[in-house]
């Protein structure tokens, strides 16, 4: 992609900045206020390819729910009596 010349003229030296400081375990926020580039776009762009840090990533809220209920169902345990046992909602039992 051809990036235009001015305020993110040295695009490829962004990218090896924001990719250094992904590396080093910052969020997005932190390299946007880092390198100053408030354009997500772009951001995005800068940041492609690198993974997110591990403590950025939030558990989902029935995320032990639905662990627990395929511990039950690899073990035999209908549907029903998932169900029952957790207290919860049939669509978060199947695996």
């Amino acid at each position: 992609m051809a990036h235009s010349p001015g305020k993110y003229a040295d695009f490829e030296g962004l990218k090896e900045q924001a990719a250094a400081l992904r590396r080093a375990g910052h969020s997005l926020r932190q390299i946007r206020d880092e390198l100053k580039i408030y354009n997500n776009d772009i951001l995005n762009q800068l940041v492609k390819g690198e993974p997110p840090p591990e403590w950025t990533k939030r558990p989902r809220a029935k995320d032990d729910l639905r662990a627990r209920a395929r511990e039950l169902r690899l073990q035999g345990w209908t549907y029903d009596q998932i169900e029952a046992e957790l207290g919860c909602s049939r669509s978060s039992v199947p695996l």
